[in-house]
């Protein structure tokens, strides 16, 4: 589902998303701090993870036209393909 090197940078980092909760509050620079591997359903959104990275979930939705509810799926996919099926909290 993810290019391979990426995979291997989560693994490698050994982080999740159990650092902290996910909710539509959280903003972008701290989903990717604490999983790099969002980066890349962030880039499939067309959600800025540079300089846009301070707006909050909410907010990257509604300029990317996503709704928030599929974006949230998207990104616990994400970890759970990354981390191996280990779910964190996405809510």
């Amino acid at each position: 589902m993810f290019p391979t090197e990426l995979r291997t940078a989560f693994a490698d980092s050994q982080m999740t998303m159990r650092n902290i909760p996910v909710s539509s509050t959280s903003t972008v620079d701290e989903i990717i701090a604490d999983a790099p591997i969002a980066i890349s359903v962030f880039n499939a959104f067309g959600i800025d993870t540079c300089c846009g990275g301070a707006v909050t979930l909410a907010d990257a939705t509604v300029h990317a036209h996503v709704p928030l509810a599929t974006l949230l799926a998207a990104l616990d996919a994400a970890i759970r393909d990354a981390n191996g099926s280990v779910a964190g909290t996405v809510t």
